[in-house]
């Protein structure tokens, strides 16, 4: 089991692109892969510690949906977002998952950085590909 780390900087100022991951309207656009859709309805955001955040991928080809859930465990706005999810043995992930995301100011941009895991040796692959997707629909939206 093992986590991984992703960085990318995205041409928007940092309170922006926090904003993009707590406000349901915006989180519907961008935060599933490329080829999944997120229905508006089913994105709820209690946007404190304590919190949830909690919305489907939506398949749209097949109907498949891949429920998300997420609990805000730290969330210091603009800076630090720091998210857990149960386990889901079904699609590969067999513990509880901690997402880690910074959010540091580059003049300007921020430079977002997602720490996540454990994923299993197998699933780091696909979760890298899936936030790669995911954080160029952030990148777009926060950009048009």
């Amino acid at each position: 089991m093992t986590p991984f780390q992703i960085d990318r900087v995205i041409d928007a100022p940092r309170e922006l692109v926090f904003a993009a991951f707590t406000d349901p309207a915006q989180l519907a656009i961008w935060w599933a892969p490329e080829g999944l859709e997120i229905p508006a309805d089913t994105v709820e955001v209690d946007g404190r510690v304590g919190g949830r955040i909690n919305f489907s991928m939506v398949d749209p080809n097949s109907g498949q949906d891949y429920p998300v859930h997420f609990e805000i465990v730290e969330m210091t706005e603009p800076e630090v977002l720091v998210l857990e999810s149960p386990p889901v043995p079904e699609l590969g992930m067999p513990e509880r998952i901690v997402t880690r995301l910074t959010f540091e100011e580059d003049g300007g941009r921020t430079r977002l950085s997602v720490t996540q895991g454990p994923h299993t040796e197998e699933m780091v692959p696909q979760a890298l590909a899936g936030w790669t997707s995911i954080l160029e629909k952030l990148d777009a939206m926060t950009a048009s």
